[in-house]
């Protein structure tokens, strides 16, 4: 329902904004449903231009917002000793990007290369059966009793 009031309010006031060019047509001894109909449609051709055009605005900044919240969450601050001079510096490591910074002692810039290295997964030794009661053997004392 609300959004047949406003379209209904659109057209409402499209009709009130083509009734200056109806009677302009009408003055100049013109047919006024001619330029009242060319108002209606100027109206609409000018008006899906403006939403075209602003639709397009707002979808670049949200897709803009967007991608540096991406780069701000994937990015992580590691402290580094540079190549040159060794001193430590905190710098910011983005995975899908080429890493780069300068050494704050001897200015001199570096480039961050990551490297990955798969291993297996591992259980922990306490899950094991065996050893929980290897454990619990231990933890009693020589009369059977537990400490």
């Amino acid at each position: 329902m609300k959004y047949f009031v406003v379209a209904l309010l659109s057209l409402i006031i499209v009709a009130v904004i083509s009734l200056p060019f109806a009677g302009i047509g009408l003055l100049l001894g013109h047919n006024p449903y001619i330029w009242g109909l060319s108002a209606v449609a100027g109206q609409f051709i000018i008006g899906g231009l403006w939403n075209t055009l602003t639709n397009k605005i707002l979808r670049n900044k949200i897709r803009q917002t967007e991608l540096l919240e991406e780069i701000e969450r994937s990015s992580k601050y590691v402290i580094l000793n540079c190549a040159y001079c060794s001193v430590n510096n905190e710098a910011s490591i983005i995975l899908n990007q080429d890493n780069k910074f300068t050494c704050k002692n001897c200015k001199q810039r570096n480039k961050v290369d990551i490297n990955y290295v798969v291993s297996r997964t591992t259980e922990p030794v306490l899950q094991n059966n065996v050893i929980k009661e290897i454990i619990d053997k231990v933890e009693k004392d020589e009369d059977g009793r537990e400490k």
